[in-house]
């Protein structure tokens, strides 16, 4: 049951990602979910899992991690 719930949390959090209208921050915040919820444990494997590069997570979640005011 609780491979089923972690599946099920990994694909909504990957289609998410592809919607094309998020912004940078909540694209940052999805990344650091899949590593906070233990679906990925690095910014390698989620770069893979989502088909962008690495350097690309770090950025985004960097944009998460930012100051609610500065976002």
């Amino acid at each position: 049951i609780i491979h089923d719930r972690l599946k099920a949390e990994e694909l909504a959090l990957i289609e998410n990602i592809q919607r094309e209208d998020l912004h940078p921050a909540e694209l940052g915040q999805a990344y650091y979910q899949l590593i906070t919820n233990k679906i990925c444990s690095t910014l390698e494997e989620v770069a893979k899992k989502v088909g962008t590069a690495k350097s690309q997570v770090s950025e985004y979640i960097k944009y998460a991690n930012l100051p609610d005011s500065v976002k």
